[in-house]
């Protein structure tokens, strides 16, 4: 497989192959198992399929970006995040795991304060920002942002958001008049999930959670397909599943 993907070639410098490149690969194969992701030398973006044959080039001119992760749609679509370390900003792009962009490129896409989620189709993400309202007064809190063009919702505001070491926010939809958006972020101290129903526009606090995170350490959540149930992974110290 990984012969046949090319996941150790060199790209320039006469080619050949340096093993060391799988490390560096963030081989990644999508929930369903159809196909996988994985990144070149140059950070090059490619899907492939799980035996390691079509290759499909996505996305390049990544190579200064450090990629963290990808958080993943029902529909097969992922956010690709990047940053380089705690407190910095997160860069993302949202594609499908067929080979093709949805989103404008990482360096055309709003910054977020926080690592994305996203929704089904993967046109729009879920980010933590500080922007201005209609009055120019700066609102810091969870925005829905068109990944294509950069147009804003906000979704609520909240005095303090999560560091990019935190989950992103897991979106689920339930029908055409139903979307949840679960997030985790200190409240009062605590680490706690909270549930944001969109179209009543609410905000429900769920329950305090076993976090316990430096700023060197990771959290991830994932929802599952029947939204009844999440699990929550951390790595570090305090680390484990739950």
């Amino acid at each position: 497989m990984i012969a046949r993907a090319g996941i150790n070639q060199i790209t320039q410098q006469g080619g050949g192959e340096d093993p060391s490149l799988f490390e560096r690969s963030m081989l990644t194969y999508a929930p369903d198992g159809r196909r996988a992701l994985f990144q070149s030398d140059l950070h090059t973006l490619f899907s492939i399929e799980p035996d390691g044959t079509l290759r499909r080039f996505i996305v390049d001119q990544l190579y200064q970006y450090t990629l963290q992760g990808f958080i993943w749609s029902p529909l097969g679509n992922f956010v690709a995040y990047y940053f380089g370390a705690y407190a910095e900003p997160v860069r993302y792009f949202t594609a499908s795991i067929q080979g093709s962009m949805i989103s404008a490129r990482l360096q055309n896409t709003m910054p977020s304060l926080i690592v994305p989620g996203l929704t089904d189709d993967g046109a729009r993400a879920i980010i933590g920002a500080s922007l201005p309202d209609a009055s120019g007064e700066e609102q810091l809190g969870y925005y829905l942002v068109d990944t294509r063009n950069n147009s804003t919702e906000l979704l609520f505001t909240v005095d303090a958001l999560p560091g990019n070491n935190y989950p992103a926010p897991a979106y689920w939809r339930k029908d055409n008049d139903t979307r949840y958006i679960y997030t985790v972020r200190d409240v009062e101290g605590v680490p706690t999930l909270q549930c944001y129903h969109r179209e009543g526009g609410t905000l429900s606090t769920l329950t305090p959670l076993p976090l316990h995170l430096r700023n060197d350490e990771r959290a991830w959540t994932w929802l599952a397909p029947d939204g009844n149930t999440l699990a929550l992974g951390a790595n570090g110290r305090y680390g484990g599943l739950w």
